[in-house]
């Protein structure tokens, strides 16, 4: 782009040269041509003007004042003919002035087009060729101008050639489902379909433990949503990553692979976690029956996204007898005796939790 630049500016410096001097030679030929029509002009070569020619019989005079005027009549033809070509050279360095297009992308300018026409063409192709290869819409992100310039034919640019100069300068955004968990973006999936079985596998993380035909309502702790945006592919992540994400709430992962003789407490004091954190990690898991090889967890849930419940809770609440005294002439004052002894009731009770 350097060389087409400094051709450009000893192009321009080349025409604003030629035009300054049409400028000058039409400006003094236009004197010229209005000092002809003045008496200076004829009296500079000693004649009268045309109008007040008199023919005389002083042949020789006459041949001499004819001659003048024939010397007069070219300089004016002479005079004339220039300025008429300096016209033309204005005219035509104004015919061939802004005669093509600088494509600008944030303001720098990439290319040289012929119109705009073509630089828009190669613009929509690039589009629909990202939007096959993310298998999704794009937008682009750079802002897009154009601002007629001076260009030669050589640097003008199209087809492939232009094609390839505006893919190195763009960039663009493509179209993905966010999941946001109060106003906040917590992961960037693929499609709507891939961000919806995320958070099933969510769900059925924190339900796992819970009788499905106990629960009578369920719904996120937070404010939870899929939102369609464009956004950069590199924040795009794959379902099971995702998932791991969204439950644990970082994509760390470090396992312990259990060892004979290891225990809850023995692993938790290698790693300086609690055994709180380490049941926490692994749920599901019995501390008291870990077995050789077995796979333990030992990083802490923190969920960015969680689940609560309204569940119904059946049990059995004892029911109090009934005492009944009997006076009895057999026994002391103080004295008391059981003849049957009572048995707690029970009944059925659901309640929610």
């Amino acid at each position: 782009m350097g060389g087409s630049s400094e051709y450009l500016k000893k192009l321009r410096r080349h025409w604003n040269d030629l035009s300054n001097k049409a400028f000058d030679w039409f400006s003094k030929s236009k004197k010229a041509i209005s000092n002809l029509k003045s008496n200076e002009t004829f009296s500079k070569f000693n004649i009268n003007k045309p109008y007040s020619y008199k023919k005389t019989g002083n042949k020789k005079s006459n041949i001499k004042t004819s001659s003048k005027i024939k010397v007069v009549n070219k300089k004016r033809f002479t005079i004339t003919a220039g300025a008429l070509a300096a016209i033309f050279i204005i005219i035509l360095y104004l015919s061939f002035a802004n005669n093509a297009f600088a494509v600008l992308i944030n303001g720098v300018e990439v290319a040289k087009v012929k119109k705009t026409e073509i630089a828009e063409e190669v613009l929509a192709r690039l589009k629909q060729n990202f939007k096959e290869l993310n298998d999704a819409d794009i937008e682009f992100t750079n802002q897009i101008s154009y601002k007629k310039i001076n260009a030669s034919k050589k640097e003008l640019l199209e087809g492939k050639a232009l094609e390839e100069q505006l893919k190195r300068h763009l960039d663009y955004e493509v179209k993905c489902a966010v999941i946001y968990a109060d106003d906040k973006p917590v992961v960037t999936l693929k499609t709507k379909d891939e961000a919806e079985s995320v958070l099933s596998a969510v769900e059925e993380y924190f339900l796992k433990s819970v009788n499905p035909e106990n629960i009578k309502e369920k719904s996120y702790s937070e404010k939870v949503e899929i939102r369609e945006e464009f956004v950069d592919i590199s924040r795009v992540i794959d379902v099971e990553d995702a998932k791991n994400y969204v439950i644990k709430g970082t994509s760390e992962v470090r396992v312990h692979k259990v060892q004979s003789g290891e225990s809850f407490w023995s692993i938790s004091r290698k790693y300086n976690i609690s055994l709180d954190d380490l049941e926490k990690a692994n749920p599901g898991v019995n501390p008291e029956r870990i077995q050789i090889g077995q796979e333990l967890n030992l990083v802490v849930p923190k969920p960015l996204v969680s689940i609560k419940t309204v569940e119904e809770a059946t049990y059995l609440e004892k029911i109090p007898y009934e005492q009944k005294l009997e006076l009895s002439s057999s026994l002391y004052k103080d004295e008391t005796q059981v003849r049957v002894r009572g048995e707690y009731g029970e009944k059925e009770v659901k309640a929610e939790i």
